[in-house]
């Protein structure tokens, strides 16, 4: 390890040895550092100078929006005892697979529970998977366990399998004759291979696992996507590409990687790798495209372990850890308070509505490819949080926060919602409930705030406090006609339990 008497070299080391760092330090312009006598921090000074400021650049929060950065991740040197090193260099055609063995090893041993059906969904096992080992369709009750995966559909119009071919799916080895593996784009025949490659047997996969000619069939299969991918011991993200692009840079399966023009920074005797990919980079929605899907937001939030493939690199997900190919094993990669911190919240049984209200924000500003999936495509997530939002919800309004809820606004800066309406497709064809009503934001595209000022956590900073005062009866039926059958009072409990907390002579509950 290099020591020095230069006082940026000095910084470096310091920030390095704390890590991680909660102190800012100012080291000067460009011009003053690169004029420096000292050789060893003047590549790291030029590199960054010279980054493109559109890409590879973030405005830095910790110092008020005034200053960039970039994740530079100090290489190990494997020869000096208790270095302080965190990463390594990776291959820059091949992808190191071998590591996602020693992650969910490590997770489930280490995580437990934690990580093992985290929003408790009741045991479900998709109609059929893939047996990787017999390259065969096979019941999914005669597995222990599957894995999933999560992608874009893309460029291809269709994708699943002609209608009526299970039977012939389900011979062994059908997945290696030409006529059908043709059909499956290479992402699919990628994860397929992968599967056994990471210790699994099992992978479902939607565009070839459910029978779309069985109308009843598949219906059922999407309704229960959510509770799919809840149960799937790990599910294969991949944020790069859809479907025709694959999977990129596994050894024996696929082509190599595109050439990065990542490079190693030296640092005197030491260097640094650029992290382009760091946790909190993998969740701006505006990087990839995979954010933008209405039905992945559902897959890859309700799925306890993810694999996600972005950057030509790997990165593991799961509840507790974010462990990255380019970081050393046992090295935790940076993870921010997230959609999992905030769902725990829901699933400890409090009825958050900031935490609701986020989550609807994101779902409601995504694409999908008929408009009136809205309600199905967020059912699962929905149906967990019932837990907590007592009375459940009715077209996405949380009944016991309903007038709250029901005077919902487009977010902040956007003002251009736009009204979802109903597609072609034969309503045979279509998922149930698929309501779009004008009252509710299901009815709409675009980002909403359904009053998160009115139940959640207090907050030093926030200064926003709401109530809303019921000042009417609400009723629900069956259907929208006059007869009104199966009329039912909606049971806005939360206005009413308001108030006795109010009641400052109330005993406190048990616990």
């Amino acid at each position: 390890m290099d020591t020095s008497d230069c006082e940026l070299c000095d910084i470096i080391w310091t920030v390095l040895a704390e890590c991680p760092c909660d102190r800012s330090f100012h080291v000067g312009s460009f011009d003053k550092a690169l004029s420096s006598t000292c050789v060893r921090h003047n590549a790291i000074f030029k590199w960054f100078r010279d980054l493109p400021r559109e890409s590879d650049l973030a405005c830095d929060p910790s110092n008020h929006g005034r200053g960039l950065s970039a994740n530079l991740c100090l290489v190990r040197d494997e020869f000096v005892e208790g270095h302080l090193g965190i990463a390594r260099v990776l291959d820059p055609e091949w992808i190191d697979i071998s590591v996602v063995d020693r992650w969910l090893k490590r997770c489930t041993s280490h995580h437990r529970t934690g990580c093992e059906n985290p929003m408790k969904i009741w045991r479900t096992r998709p109609a059929w998977v893939v047996d990787t080992e017999t390259k065969r369709l096979v019941p999914g009750e005669e597995c222990d366990s599957f894995i999933a995966l999560s992608y874009r559909w893309g460029r291809a119009s269709k994708l699943h399998i002609p209608g009526g071919a299970i039977s012939t799916l389900r011979k062994p080895y059908a997945l290696d004759d030409p006529a059908i593996s043709s059909q499956l784009a290479p992402m699919v025949r990628h994860a397929i291979e992968l599967t056994p490659v990471i210790g699994q047997r099992y992978i479902w996969v939607d565009s070839l696992c459910i029978d779309h000619s069985r109308v009843a069939e598949s219906t059922r299969e999407l309704q229960r996507m959510g509770a799919i991918y809840a149960n799937a011991t790990l599910t294969i993200v991949a944020f790069d590409g859809d479907a025709q692009d694959g999977f990129p840079g596994l050894r024996g399966i696929s082509r190599a990687k595109d050439p990065d023009d990542g490079r190693c920074v030296a640092f005197g005797e030491d260097q640094f790798i650029h992290d382009k990919d760091p946790y909190i980079g993998l969740m701006v929605r505006d990087r990839y495209p995979y954010h933008d899907r209405g039905w992945t937001y559902q897959e890859f939030h309700m799925s306890p372990r993810r694999l996600v493939f972005s950057g030509s690199s790997l990165h593991w997900l799961c509840q507790n850890s974010v462990w990255e190919e380019h970081l050393h094993d046992g090295v935790e990669g940076n993870k921010h308070k997230n959609f999992e911190t905030d769902m725990s919240e829901i699933m400890r049984g409090m009825p958050n509505l900031r935490t609701l209200g986020m989550l609807i924000e994101d779902y409601n500003d995504c694409v999908l490819a008929f408009e009136e999936d809205a309600l199905p495509g967020i059912t699962g997530l929905l149906t967990v949080s019932s837990r907590c939002f007592s009375g459940g919800f009715l077209c996405g309004i949380p009944e016991m926060l309903f007038e709250a809820a029901l005077s919902w606004k487009p977010k902040g800066w956007c003002t251009n919602l736009r009204r979802r309406t109903f597609s072609k497709r034969p309503g045979s064809s279509q998922l149930h409930p698929c309501y779009l009503p004008s009252w509710s934001w299901i009815g709409w595209k675009g980002p909403v705030d359904i009053g998160m000022d009115e139940a959640g956590p207090a907050h030093i900073r926030n200064d926003k406090i709401k109530e809303t005062i019921p000042i009417t009866t609400w009723y629900a039926c069956n259907s929208p006609k006059p007869s009104g059958l199966g009329k039912r009072r909606i049971d806005n409990s939360w206005f009413r339990d308001r108030e006795t907390y109010k009641d400052f002579e109330r005993p406190l509950p048990p616990g």
